[in-house]
Formats: C-alpha cells, sequence, structure tokens
C-alpha cells in the first residue's frame, strides 16, 4: 500500500520498454528508473493486490571493446563511484540502536526502506559492536556489527549521505568524539548530504553545523539547539531540510517522511541530452532535448546556449509544444532560432529540483559541452530553384526546370521554396543578394539563360 520504489531481477539493465500495472502502461512521468541498480520508482504506490510488470532488457554477457591492439570485457555502467555504484549511504551507529532501524513491524523499517531505494548502505561507529535499546532486545532485534570504525573512514566524499540514526542515548559517544565530529564537519565540507534523527541532532549542535537553520529533534536538548544558533521547531513536526541538512524526530512516526526526505535532496539526474537536426541547415530550428528525473520535482531545466557571445540560459519546457514530444514525460525541449551558415552553438543542460538541488551535463561544463553547426542549404552557386515538398530532389543544375519553379512560386501555385539562399538571386551580375524573393530575382534567371548570361551568384 505504501512501497514505490522496486527492484527488478537484474542489473545493469540495457533498456526498460514497458512498466504496467495490472496490463495498463504508465506513462514515463509517472514513474522513474535507474539502469545501473535495476530499480523503478513509481509516482505513486500502485495499492494492494496490484501486479508490476516491467519489461527490460540486459545482457548476460560482458560487452567487449578493442582499442590500441587490446581486447577488454567490461560491465558497461554510466558511471564508477566507490565505494559502490549508484547512491552511497553511510549510517552513524551508537549504543542503545532504536528499534525503528530494523524492526518488522507494519511500516517498512528504516534499513528495509534505504534497501528498497537501491541505495548501498553501509554502518559505521566507533565500537565494532554497537549495543541496542531495551526496547530493541524485548522484541528480539540484536546488536549490530559496523562495517567500518569512524577512523578506517578515508574519503568521506565517496559517500552521498551520512546519516544518524535515532536511538534511546542520544549516541553520546558520537557527540563526544572529536574524530567524529570532525567526520561529521568533513561530510559537510564535502557536499555530503548529512541526515540526523531525533536525539542525534544534538550532535550536529556539537558539530557547530545548524547556526541559523530551522530544525528538528528531540526536546530533552532544545536548549543545545538553540545555544548553537538554530531555530527549533518543535518535537512533533515533519522532517525539515535546510540545504543538505536534514533533522527529524520521532523516528516511529516519519520514518517514511525522513527517508524519503533523504532521496528528495539528492541531486536530479540528467539521463539524455541530443538535438536535431543533426546536421541543420542555415533555415532550420534547432530543437534540444534532455531527459530529466528528479523525485523531489524539477523546478528549472535550462539550456545554456554559447553562439559566440557566451553561455546565456534558454529555459526549457515538458509541454509537447516545445519539441519535446508528449507533455509530462520527462522529456524537457527547447527550440532555438535558425544559425547562421558555419555557426557553432555550444550547449550544455543545468537542472535545479524544487529543493535546490541542481545537476548539469556533462558534469564539467562549460569546460565540455555538445554542440551542433549550421550549414548553408545553398552549394555551389545560387540559382537552383527546388519547392517544397521536393527538398531532397535538387538537381545542383541550372536550368529552365528552374526558371519554371520561380515562376510557379512567385504567380501561379505560390508553392513555398526550399532554400532562400538558392533562389535569391539579385541583383545580377553578382552583388549582395537582397534577402527578397522577387520579380528581381526572376529577371536575373532570364537574364543569365537567355540574354546576356552573367554569372550566378555564389553561396556563402
Amino acid at each position: 500500500n505504501t512501497r514505490k520504489l522496486f527492484r527488478v531481477d537484474h542489473k545493469v539493465l540495457h533498456e526498460v520498454s514497458a512498466v504496467e500495472l495490472d496490463g495498463t502502461p504508465l506513462a514515463p512521468g509517472e514513474y522513474c528508473l535507474d539502469l545501473v541498480e535495476g530499480w523503478i520508482s513509481l509516482a505513486t504506490p500502485p495499492g494492494a493486490g496490484v501486479t508490476l510488470s516491467v519489461r527490460y532488457t540486459y545482457s548476460e554477457d560482458l560487452d567487449l571493446t578493442v582499442t590500441g591492439g587490446r581486447v577488454y570485457q567490461f560491465e558497461n555502467r554510466r558511471y564508477t563511484k566507490p565505494p559502490g555504484d549508484g547512491v552511497n549511504i553511510l549510517l552513524v551507529l551508537d549504543q542503545q540502536l532504536g528499534a525503528n532501524y530494523d524492526i518488522n513491524d507494519a511500516s517498512n523499517s528504516i534499513i528495509e526502506q534505504l534497501q528498497g531505494f537501491g541505495w548501498n548502505v553501509f554502518t559505521t561507529g566507533l565500537m565494532e559492536t554497537i549495543p541496542r535499546c531495551s526496547y530493541s532486545a524485548g522484541v528480539g532485534l540484536g546488536p549490530q556489527t559496523v562495517d567500518y570504525l569512524i577512523p578506517d573512514i578515508p574519503n568521506i566524499a565517496a559517500y552521498d549521505i551520512l546519516c544518524l540514526l535515532p536511538g534511546s542515548s542520544g549516541l553520546p559517544n558520537i557527540y563526544s568524539s572529536p574524530e567524529a565530529l570532525s567526520l561529521i564537519n568533513d561530510a559537510v565540507d564535502s557536499g555530503v548530504i548529512v541526515a540526523a534523527w531525533c536525539k542525534t541532532v544534538r550532535v550536529l549542535a556539537a558539530a557547530d553545523l545548524i547556526d541559523g537553520l530551522n530544525v528538528v529533534g528531540h526536546a530533552d536538548y532544545a536548549a543545545e539547539y538553540t545555544a548553537a544558533g538554530a531555530t527549533y521547531l518543535g518535537n512533533d513536526h515533519p522532517p525539515v531540510i535546510q540545504g543538505k541538512i536534514i533533522t527529524s524526530v520521532r523516528s516511529r512516526f516519519y520514518r517514511t517522511e525522513m527517508c524519503e526526505a533523504m532521496r528528495d535532496v539528492l541531486p536530479p539526474d540528467i539521463l539524455g541530452v541530443q538535438h536535431y537536426p543533426e546536421e541543420p541547415s542555415d533555415h532550420d530550428s534547432i530543437v534540444i532535448t534532455s531527459r530529466a528525473c528528479d523525485f523531489a520535482g524539477l523546478e528549472l531545466v535550462t539550456a545554456q546556449v554559447d553562439t559566440g557571445d557566451g553561455f546565456f540560459p534558454v529555459v526549457m519546457f515538458d509541454d509537447g509544444m516545445h519539441g519535446d514530444g508528449p507533455a509530462g514525460d520527462s522529456v524537457y525541449g527547447v527550440a532555438l532560432p535558425p544559425l547562421s551558415h558555419g555557426t557553432t552553438a555550444r550547449y550544455y543542460i543545468e537542472i535545479t529540483d524544487s529543493v535546490g538541488q541542481s545537476a548539469i551535463e556533462p558534469l564539467d561544463a562549460p569546460v565540455s559541452y555538445y554542440s551542433v553547426t549550421a550549414f548553408g542549404c545553398c552549394t555551389g552557386e545560387r540559382g537552383n530553384v527546388v519547392l517544397v515538398p521536393g527538398c531532397d530532389n535538387a538537381d545542383q543544375s541550372v536550368d529552365v526546370s528552374d526558371l519554371t519553379n520561380l515562376i510557379d512560386h512567385l504567380f501561379i501555385g505560390f508553392a513555398d521554396y526550399c532554400c532562400l539562399e538558392e533562389v535569391d538571386l539579385s541583383p545580377l551580375p553578382p552583388g549582395l543578394p537582397d534577402g527578397v524573393v522577387d520579380v528581381g530575382d526572376l529577371t536575373g534567371m532570364i537574364d543569365h539563360l537567355f540574354i546576356s548570361f552573367p554569372a550566378l551568384p555564389p553561396c556563402r
């Protein structure tokens, strides 16, 4: 009834072709997916008794590449970041670990929800074995062994989220450990999301990380929060997101909301960028599209475009009216006006979600960027008058058929021409064409074919 994220049986996936609920296909805007980790997340929980079907392709064999005379087999992944691919979350445990971490009750436990997102979950603490609170022990939950001791973590920046888990003690060892507080400060300095549950918010106060922020947390330590410069919002409040700092209280009741808050603060994802036509002429509009996904909801999608005077933002839309395909399918588009012959447009994509997280593609933009160059539709010399819809049948020769087409355009059928530069002949002899197709161009064509035979103007 509440779960929205599901994992398929394989990873890495090559393509997801359909997602269905009881045989009814879902639109792309109704789910997000991760091909690398092999999960699907629905916008709305499917409800009890509903069958979710996912059609996908994957490779049973390693991929192959040959370069420099060497042959390599590898598993094709979009990126690799230690300690694991995908989202890495490091949980900080201390004595009296609470039952909400792994309890088997009507709601998914914290660890079940985090693993349900498809994340790589790691644990750390100042001791190898973490004792449980009395309630946990009473319901049969045993001590936890951490994956790493805090002194053994070499690079906190390898993690996306650092999470201080709830318990009955408020992490007393972590609270009083300079080494642990230094780790938490390093996480913030490295741009890692830091989340604290209930009594552990006092650790953020001890690390001097909540000055000027709104926080929630256990009421026993309200004075510590305010002394650290925070505004305390109380003991019964949904999770509060302040940049990359998240605080929560009452983990039994706000368990799902806190897990989803950590998920929503993750940066949005850009899943593909392209433009068309791939080789535009100087009379073609250029459509840039990008597929973007974010659990918190996207606030702004822009193409940063540079045609010679520096990058400037152009807003992209998912409304079905900007070359983006169907509205609401998570594909955003924008149409750029035609570029002059030989002009190159460099561009990259920048997106921002509703909680202020952003992403760019390419990752090192604007050092790297996508580009497209416009080429003139005219080749050789002017005079090859081709009318719509025969634009792909240009014969490149100037003869009576071109004269006939020009007369048809001006006086008879009024069919549009395919290439202004080809038709714009005046003035003759060769000078600077005037950018208008009129009787002057007809006179120039007749003069070229039958009277004084002046040369035709060259293409630019």
